[in-house]
C-alpha cells in the first residue's frame, strides 16, 4: 500500500463523519406538532406499521436490504458476530412463514457488508469484511479480511455463495462500494475502527481499493491509504448527495430505555439546522436497513437489535420491519386509475407496473348483470376472484361527467373486406376501451367486445389488413373446410393463450415491417337448445407489440 497526498485527505474529510460511538448528534431538533409541517394532504405525521420477522435470537449485529436486481424481491441480510452465519431472511411482505432463513456463507466474526454487482452479470454480489478480533479494542492484527461473495443466480438461496478474497486491513469496520474517483471500475472505501489493538489514540488508516480487471483470478485488488493523519476510532461514515437533501432516520445508542428508540427526523429549516422529530419505535436498534419493502414507492425501514457478548445484549434480540403507511393515507386523494372520454372510446391511464402503490379497481361496464372492472395490483401481489365474485359499482365520481355518461352499445357488424356476407348473421361489436401509461401516454392495449348469436361463425381472419400482421397462409371461406381448423372449446370466464406466432424466447414473431405474424383463426359461438336465441360474448385484447421495456 502507498500513502496518498493531501489532495485525497481534503476531499474525503468532507465526506466522512467521525461519529460518536454511541449516538448521532443533530445540531438542533424541535418537537414539531402535526400542523408545523405540511404535505399534499395538509398535514404531515410519519406512520409506520411494525412487523416482527424473528425474535429471541441468540445474538445479532447487522442488517442490510438486498435485491438481486431491480426485478427481484427485496430480502434482508442479517448476522451476528459469534456464529458467523450470513443469513437471508424473507421479506414478510411476501412470506407468510416468518423467521425462515437461508445461510449463504459462514465467516469468522463478520462485520460490515455492502451489496454491489462486482461480477458484472447484472446480479448484486456482496462485499464483506470479517475476522475483526475478540472485542472492538482487542482487534486481530492479521484480521480485517475483505472478500466479495459471488451471487449464484438461480441458486441464490440454495447453496453457499463462492468467496473471492481481495485484501485486508486490521480492525476493518465499515465498507462502502461506489465510484469515488472514476467510473470504469468499482471502488471500495474501508474504515477500520482503531489504528492499533487496545489503542483509541492512534490514527486510523482509511483505505481505497479499486476493482481488478480480472476479478476471478486475482489475489488482491489495488489498495491505497488515502488518509492516516486525522481520524480516531471511526464508528461509521455518512455518504451523501448534496443535491438530494431529505429525511434522517437515526437509531440512538444500544443502551436501556429511554435511549434505545428509533426517531424520524425531517428537515424543517436547514439554514438554522432545525429538524422536526418523531419517535417511531421504542425497540432497540443497532442497525437500520432502509428500502421500499412493500413496493408502494415510499421508503420503509427494518431494524435489528444489538446483542454482542461483552459489549451489550438486548433482552430480546429481534428483527423488525416498519412499513411506511403515509402513502396509503395519500391514496385517498391520489387515484392511480384515471379515465377520460376519447372520441367514442373510454381511455384509462394507469401507472407503470413497478409504480403501482396498492391494489385499485374501477368497474366500468355491466353486461347482462356481469360487471367488468379494471384492476391494478402492485409488484409481486395478486388478487383472486372466483366465477361468482364481481365488483358492483360504477365509474367513481372523480371521473369527468362526459366519461361517466359515455354510452356503450353493441352494433351490428359487417365485414365488407371478406367474401363472407355478415348481413344476416347475429354478429355485433362494442368499442372500446384503451389503456395507456399515465407517465408518457404510451399505448398498452385496446380492448373491445364481440357478441355472436347461436352457432354464428364470426369469420376467419389473420389481420392482413390490420396493423397487427400479415400471413402467407391461404384461406378461402368458400372452399376451406371446417375440418381445417383446430377446435378449441373455451369455458365461461376463461381465456386462451395469444394466437400470434411466438419464438423460443416467448416473444412475438415479427415480419420485416414489424407486424406480428398471425395464423388464420375465427370465433364460432356455441348452441344453447333451451333458448330461442342466446349470445356468446367475448373480449379481445390488442396489445402494443412494441411496448417499451420496464425501466430499471
Amino acid at each position: 500500500m502507498e500513502q496518498i497526498t493531501q489532495h485525497y485527505e481534503c476531499e474525503f474529510s468532507r465526506m466522512i463523519m467521525n461519529l460518536n460511538m454511541y449516538d448521532v448528534q443533530v445540531l438542533q431538533t424541535i418537537e414539531a406538532s402535526v400542523v408545523q409541517l405540511n404535505d399534499d394532504d395538509g398535514s404531515y405525521s410519519p406512520i409506520f406499521q411494525k412487523k416482527t420477522i424473528v425474535e429471541n435470537l441468540p445474538g445479532e449485529y447487522w442488517i442490510e436490504p438486498f435485491q438481486a436486481n431491480n426485478q427481484s424481491r427485496i430480502r434482508l441480510i442479517a448476522y451476528e458476530l459469534s456464529s458467523g452465519d450470513i443469513n437471508f431472511y424473507q421479506n414478510p411482505f411476501f412470506q407468510s412463514e416468518l423467521g425462515e432463513t437461508t445461510i449463504i456463507q459462514n465467516l469468522h466474526s463478520p462485520v460490515s457488508i455492502n451489496p454491489a454487482d462486482i461480477s458484472g452479470d447484472g446480479l448484486s454480489d456482496i462485499v464483506i469484511c470479517f475476522r475483526y478480533g475478540n472485542t472492538f479494542l482487542d482487534s486481530d492484527p492479521e484480521g480485517g479480511k475483505i472478500v466479495w461473495l459471488e451471487n449464484p443466480g438461480q441458486s441464490i438461496d440454495k447453496k453457499l455463495w463462492k468467496m473471492h478474497y481481495f485484501g485486508k486491513s486490521a480492525a476493518m469496520h465499515r465498507l462502502y462500494v461506489d465510484h469515488f474517483t472514476q467510473t470504469k471500475h468499482w471502488e471500495i472505501i474501508g474504515f477500520p475502527f482503531i489504528g492499533m489493538p487496545h489503542d483509541l489514540l492512534s490514527t486510523v488508516p482509511v483505505l481505497l481499493c479499486q476493482q481488478s480487471d480480472n476479478i476471478f483470478n486475482t489475489t488482491e485488488w489495488s489498495c491505497k491509504i488515502i488518509n492516516q493523519d486525522f481520524f480516531h476510532a471511526i464508528h461509521d461514515a455518512t455518504l451523501f448527495n448534496d443535491d438530494q437533501l431529505d429525511n434522517l432516520l437515526i437509531a440512538s445508542y444500544e443502551g436501556p430505555s429511554p435511549n434505545k428508540d428509533v426517531y424520524f427526523y425531517k428537515t424543517n429549516d436547514l439554514t438554522h439546522g432545525l429538524f422536526a422529530k418523531w419517535k417511531v419505535s421504542d425497540d432497540a436498534a443497532a442497525r437500520i436497513a432502509i428500502a421500499d419493502f412493500d413496493y408502494d414507492n415510499v421508503l420503509s425501514f427494518a431494524t435489528i437489535s444489538y446483542s454482542v457478548p461483552g459489549y451489550y445484549r438486548s433482552a430480546n434480540p429481534t428483527i423488525n420491519v416498519f412499513y411506511n403507511r403515509l402513502a396509503q393515507r395519500k391514496l385517498r386523494t391520489n387515484k392511480e386509475i384515471q379515465g377520460i372520454k376519447q372520441n367514442h372510446d373510454l381511455l384509462f391511464k394507469v401507472p407503470r407496473p413497478n409504480q403501482a402503490l396498492k391494489h385499485q379497481t374501477v368497474a366500468f361496464i355491466t353486461i347482462n348483470g356481469i360487471i367488468l372492472s379494471l384492476d391494478i395490483v402492485p409488484p409481486y401481489s395478486s388478487r383472486h376472484a372466483n366465477n361468482t365474485t364481481y365488483i358492483k359499482n360504477s365509474l367513481p365520481e372523480y371521473y369527468s361527467p362526459e366519461a361517466r355518461q359515455l354510452a356503450f352499445q353493441f352494433v351490428k357488424y359487417n365485414r365488407n373486406e371478406l367474401k363472407e356476407n355478415f348481413q344476416d348473421r347475429e354478429f355485433y361489436n362494442l368499442k372500446g376501451f384503451e389503456i395507456s401509461f399515465s407517465d408518457n401516454d404510451e399505448h398498452l392495449f385496446y380492448a373491445q367486445l364481440w357478441a355472436a348469436g347461436k352457432g354464428v361463425n364470426a369469420g376467419a381472419l389473420n389481420h392482413a389488413s390490420d396493423t397487427f400482421a400479415n400471413s402467407k397462409q391461404v384461406y378461402d371461406p368458400l372452399t376451406t373446410p371446417v375440418s381445417a381448423f383446430e377446435k378449441l372449446e373455451l369455458p365461461s370466464f376463461h381465456k386462451h393463450d395469444p394466437l400470434r406466432d411466438i419464438n423460443v424466447q416467448n416473444k412475438a414473431v415479427l415480419r420485416n415491417d414489424n407486424t406480428v405474424v398471425y395464423p388464420w383463426h375465427k370465433w364460432q359461438s356455441g348452441i344453447n337448445r333451451c333458448l330461442n336465441q342466446s349470445f356468446n360474448i367475448w373480449m379481445a385484447f390488442e396489445f402494443n407489440n412494441q411496448l417499451s421495456t420496464l425501466s430499471v
